[in-house]
């Protein structure tokens, strides 16, 4: 069995000229790039100027200042780092049995049940912060 040469492709050269697709292509393409960046420009100089007219500061200068409420280190503060790194390892299980040929008719109702184990998390957090902001709002 002998295998046939590459053929060598010959290099074409960009034509720089009006009438050529690809310069008019570029032309498009530099347009589009400068018109959203201009966009962008414009509106976080617009929200710069409303939020100093306003006298809304930003930036981590928050930080300083002390919580309203007391943060103690029990489970609820590691909560966050936690169901993250949890979230993206049932996503990645899910995923890798997704993969599986034995799985792959199932896929739907593999993110259907991430997706009720993130709902259920998510909704019985939201139940405590609300309990526990009631408190410390009442004991105020």
């Amino acid at each position: 069995m002998t295998i046939a040469p590459a053929k060598r492709s010959r290099r074409t050269r960009l034509r720089i000229s009006p009438q050529s697709r690809e310069f008019r292509g570029l032309l498009w393409q530099i347009l589009v790039v400068g018109i959203t960046f201009a966009a962008v420009a414009w509106l976080w100089s617009n929200a710069i100027h409303n939020l100093s007219a306003r006298r809304i500061s930003t930036g981590f200068g928050f930080l300083n200042r002390e919580a309203g409420m007391p943060i103690v280190d029990t489970w609820l503060a590691y909560t966050s780092l936690v169901l993250i790194i949890g979230i993206f390892d049932l996503l990645t299980t899910a995923k890798t049995a997704i993969i599986d040929p034995v799985w792959q008719q199932f896929s739907v109702e593999v993110y259907l049940f991430v997706a009720a184990i993130y709902f259920m998390f998510c909704f019985a957090m939201s139940r405590y912060s609300r309990r526990l902001e009631a408190q410390t709002t009442a004991a105020k």
